[in-house]
């Protein structure tokens, strides 16, 4: 499979020098190439595996080229990244020694062949010593963090807690599938296919841990990949078959096909994103989902749209920096600076508060995010509470990985009082 471990090189190439997703980069590269199943299984470890161990893989190749030097025989950003490929092979894959590096070599060129071969048959040589070293570097490189992020997460966590949120990040993410109850058939359908309600999502029934994604569930629209943290803010919401509802950032449509579900596919439910290509997505997710009284509108919410008139319930699940879903998005790190956190706050509040404009006095909003940051959750409801004397915060719910296992996810319950000065009963009737 010498073209797949080419292919990834290429893929990784690519990911350097431009601001595209690895999952793009990969879905767009199965699609052209026609992949078989097994040699896409190959890519997709080998390309996220190496993304989630970056750092330490260049832990490793520095020390074992100490006192080399960079001139004839120096080590240029291809070599670097195919060392990258041979280590990963030789400490984190089944593939034998030999033919980790074996293949490795037949994708060197001639000027840096010499070189690789060395280094990678040191590595096979002082797996130990590496392995050793690994464990006992800084936690920054054991779990291929940005130092800030990691410094953070110290600050705001723990020690201990960073250790269980490193080791989460680079564990493979599993797939859960919700159940799609607009589709009749869908639980005859799954118990055909010998799927059980997943155990660790409490007493819920409906979510199922897959290791491979049934593709034929999925085309009939029975079930969605989803994990159950992303759910959270829709039961918070508590939607009914007669209210209004909006949905506002809701591509890909996951969260707006389960408030249909829960509105029984009756009321109305208007769900907006403001990029056409996200736009189609989102029909053709709630096409097949069967999520049939769904009205799909493109709005730009960083300006108000009062032509949407008023809802009872909103939903404002609004763009983030995603560090609770680290481990889904593997290149996700590499793409985050120290100031994204206030960057995006920034972004939340104004969108957040033109959605807000929407909301009829005693009507329920929540506002999510899949972040695990105050500066995204906490800090910007309190804003939007300060700027908005209408408005209070009844209830919070949160998943933390380290904590709870789930991608990580917030979600604060704001209610809109009847009267600046809060009328809880006259609140409360019109409920």
């Amino acid at each position: 499979m010498a073209n797949s471990r080419r292919r990834v090189l290429q893929l990784l190439e690519i990911w350097e020098h431009s601001n595209r997703h690895a999952q793009d980069l990969l879905g767009a590269e199965f699609e052209r190439a026609k992949l078989p199943g097994k040699e896409r299984a190959l890519m997709q470890h080998l390309l996220f595996g190496i993304l989630r161990q970056r750092r330490l893989l260049d832990h490793w190749i520095d020390h074992l080229r100490a006192g080399k030097g960079k001139g004839k025989g120096g080590l240029d950003d291809d070599a670097r990244r195919l060392l990258q490929l041979g280590l990963f092979q030789l400490f984190h894959t089944r593939v034998p020694d030999h033919a980790a590096v074996n293949e490795t070599l037949r994708l060197a060129t001639p000027r840096t062949k010499g070189l690789i071969n060395a280094l990678l048959r040191r590595a096979t040589r002082e797996r130990s010593s590496l392995e050793r070293m690994a464990a006992e570097a800084p936690a920054a490189i054991r779990f291929s963090l940005p130092d800030f992020l990691h410094d953070k997460w110290l600050a705001q966590f723990g020690e201990d807690a960073v250790e269980k949120l490193g080791c989460w990040c680079q564990e493979p993410a599993p797939n859960y599938l919700r159940r799609n109850d607009l589709r009749p058939e869908a639980a005859a359908l799954l118990k055909d296919h010998g799927l059980r309600p997943a155990e660790a999502v409490g007493q819920r029934e409906d979510f199922f841990q897959v290791d491979a994604i049934p593709q034929s569930i999925l085309d009939a629209g029975a079930g969605y990949i989803q994990d159950p943290a992303t759910v959270l803010a829709c039961d918070l919401l508590g939607v009914k078959s007669g209210h209004l509802v909006l949905d506002a950032c809701a591509a890909p449509g996951g969260k707006t096909a389960y408030l249909a579900q829960l509105m029984g596919n009756e009321g109305k439910l208007v769900a907006t994103d403001s990029l056409e290509s996200r736009l189609v997505r989102l029909r053709d997710n709630l096409d097949r989902l069967g999520a049939t009284r769904v009205q799909v509108r493109s709005c730009d919410w960083k300006e108000a749209n009062p032509d949407l008139g008023f809802f009872d319930r909103i939903l404002l699940d609004v763009p983030c920096s995603n560090t609770g879903v680290l481990r889904r998005r593997v290149d996700l790190r590499w793409r985050l600076s120290s100031g994204v956190f206030a960057e995006m706050a920034s972004l939340q509040v104004k969108l957040a508060g033109n959605i807000l404009r929407q909301l009829r006095p005693g009507g329920r909003a929540v506002y999510s995010t899949c972040s695990i940051e105050p500066e995204e959750n906490e800090q910007v409801v309190e804003h939007l509470l300060a700027e908005d004397p209408s408005l209070e915060c009844r209830e919070t719910v949160s998943s933390l990985p380290h904590r709870d296992g789930f991608d990580g996810a917030y979600a604060a319950l704001l209610v809109k009082k009847t009267s600046t000065l809060g009328n809880r009963r006259s609140e409360s009737s019109s409920q």
